[in-house]
């Protein structure tokens, strides 16, 4: 009888949209309000597979005996989910410089319903600008691995103070509160976390850098493992207001309550660059690269210490509406623990991106590969009340994703995303697929 409620429910909503597909703009002296109504697609598919051991224990045997590999187990989930979507956005003044936007997002299918609202306002005084900004959230589902649903809110206010000197003072504050139903590793949904940010860069300067720090703390209800302190503090440089070469630099430390149960305290580093190599007509090569550390207080299997170095070349053409570029990719892990957990991977990687008629924009990226371990290892793991296989072999891996968003006429728009993910390893038992596609028709009012 419930599920027979909640499916009139959401098919009387699935109308409602309908009907709202052919709704116009409303506007008055105190704002205005539009939106985008519509139907949608989603496809989730996911498939996991792993050879099941059977301990000494669940055969009978003497203690210390070796496991036995009873059979391969597969996880599978592949569905298509019809549903309806609403986003409505009401605001004052223009669209880029509105003192006051409130947004709403509904969307609902079989398996699913979530309601988001967004409120953010703004403004300016000679010596600077405030922000302000507050979200709230629930998600309903009858079908998960985690939980029933779950709700969340935001609060956050932002300052930019004007100093001397052509300076900008930056100071940001905000809370979080999140809450998940019906799941027993809730300690990953339910939390409460406050930041505080200050951040420092210039104005007019014929270079663009910024420096911060920032500081957030995360509690959890009860005797939940989750809470802990973090610390985080850096800056970014771009020698030219082009944006085509920048330097960024961040270290954070973490430190955990409870040190184990859910994560390890960590002092991380990292360094990331972008440069312009080469630029001619049309035509430039780029060099992306990565270096970060990682050093935890005690280590296992799933957290150890160490070094990854990450280096992407890319050929970048531009030619009418469309932006294409290829070129090859590279990241090395290295166990700085003694062990040999570390790999190399070499994958090449390609994209275009197409402007097109009426408004319309479509990106395609594809990435192919292989990687390389040191040393190919399969075990069975336990995280709290967690039973997880953590797979070191090596793998062929495919990365797809596409979006598209087309005008069709009146108003009227399909937008598609899709995104997959396989690995393709040399034992069937440990493949792995994941992939999502979601195609909305929606119309503009």
């Amino acid at each position: 009888m419930a599920r027979g409620a909640q499916a009139a429910r959401r098919a009387g909503s699935a109308c409602f949209l309908g009907c709202l597909l052919f709704l116009s703009p409303f506007s008055s002296a105190g704002g205005t309000l539009d939106g985008r109504a519509g139907m949608e697609l989603e496809y989730l598919g996911e498939s996991y597979y792993g050879e099941q051991f059977l301990s000494a224990e669940d055969l009978g045997l003497p203690l210390g005996a070796s496991r036995l590999v009873a059979d391969t187990t597969r996880f599978h989930d592949d569905s298509w989910l019809p549903g309806a979507r609403l986003d409505l956005t009401w605001r004052t003044g223009s669209e880029w410089a509105s003192p006051l936007e409130i947004r709403s997002s509904t969307a609902g299918n079989a398996e699913r319903f979530s309601q988001d609202l967004d409120l953010h306002m703004r403004s300016a005084d000679d010596a600077g600008r405030w922000r302000l900004d507050a979200h709230g959230g629930f998600r309903e589902e009858s079908r998960t691995l985690v939980g029933h649903g779950d709700w969340n809110a935001r609060l956050g206010a932002t300052r930019e103070q004007f100093l001397g000197h052509g300076l900008t003072a930056t100071l940001r504050g905000s809370w979080e509160r999140s809450r998940l139903r019906g799941d027993t590793t809730s300690y990953l949904y339910d939390y409460d976390r406050a930041r505080m940010r200050v951040g420092l860069r210039p104005r007019g300067w014929p270079s663009s850098w910024e420096g911060y720090v920032e500081g957030s703390v995360k509690t959890v209800p009860g005797a939940q493992p989750g809470a802990y302190r973090e610390m985080r503090a850096g800056g970014s440089w771009t020698p030219r207001d082009d944006g085509r070469s920048s330097l960024d630099l961040e270290v954070r430390g973490r430190d955990y309550e409870r040190d184990g149960e859910v994560g390890r305290d960590v002092v991380e580093g990292d360094v990331a660059g972008r440069f312009r190599l080469h630029e001619s007509n049309a035509s430039s090569w780029n060099l992306e690269t990565t270096l970060a550390l990682c050093d935890y207080r005690g280590e296992d299997e799933l957290y150890f210490d160490s070094g990854e170095l990450t280096a992407t070349v890319q050929w970048e053409h531009e030619t009418g509406s469309w932006t294409v570029s290829v070129g090859p990719a590279a990241r090395f892990l290295q166990d700085l623990g003694g062990k040999d957990r570390g790999y190399r991977q070499w994958t090449g990687r390609g994209s275009g991106r197409r402007f097109v008629g009426a408004g319309g924009l479509g990106e395609v990226d594809l990435e192919l590969g292989f990687r390389d371990y040191q040393a190919e290892e399969s075990e069975v793991i336990e995280i709290s009340s967690l039973s997880s296989s953590l797979v070191r072999s090596d793998y062929w891996l495919v990365d797809a994703f596409a979006s598209w968003m087309q005008p069709v006429g009146g108003n009227m728009s399909v937008d598609l995303l899709a995104s997959f993910s396989w690995e393709f390893h040399g034992q069937g038992s440990e493949r792995i697929g994941v992939g999502f596609v979601t195609v909305t028709l929606t119309r503009k009012f």
